[in-house]
């Protein structure tokens, strides 16, 4: 009767971890309310667009900027792929515009449009 007794607990125990450990995960995956899209499909200078890239990613981090995706090596399916692809994900679409506007990006944008050529634009996730 013990053992059984220890038994079920032992279960009912790790049923419970089990579901704060599964509701933890899902907290994790709450998805950003705004993105950064940026492509790069050419490259003029590689020197100086890598020497501006550690200030774009502190400028957005000022902003509560992440970056969840930044890529050289891309692999088209539908067309010719950009050269390099970034991602960079903000609390909110407000969070993601004042990052845009703010001067010090306006000054990093300069540099990278004489290195580089490409596009970004901000995406408001879907609720």
């Amino acid at each position: 009767m013990k053992q059984a007794f220890a038994l079920g607990i032992s279960m009912l125990i790790g049923s419970l971890l089990g579901a704060i450990g599964i509701s933890g995960l899902h907290a994790e995956r709450k998805l950003a309310g705004a993105y950064a899209i940026i492509e790069v499909n050419e490259i003029a200078d590689q020197t100086a667009l890598g020497a501006i890239l550690p200030r774009i990613r502190a400028v957005s981090e000022e902003f509560g900027g992440r970056i969840i995706i930044e890529a050289a090596r891309i692999t088209g399916r539908d067309a010719m792929p950009p050269k390099r692809f970034a991602v960079i994900a903000f609390d909110t679409m407000e969070d993601a515009e004042a990052w845009s506007t703010a001067s010090a990006e306006g000054e990093l944008d300069q540099i990278a449009d004489k290195s580089a050529k490409g596009r970004s634009f901000l995406v408001e996730s879907a609720p």
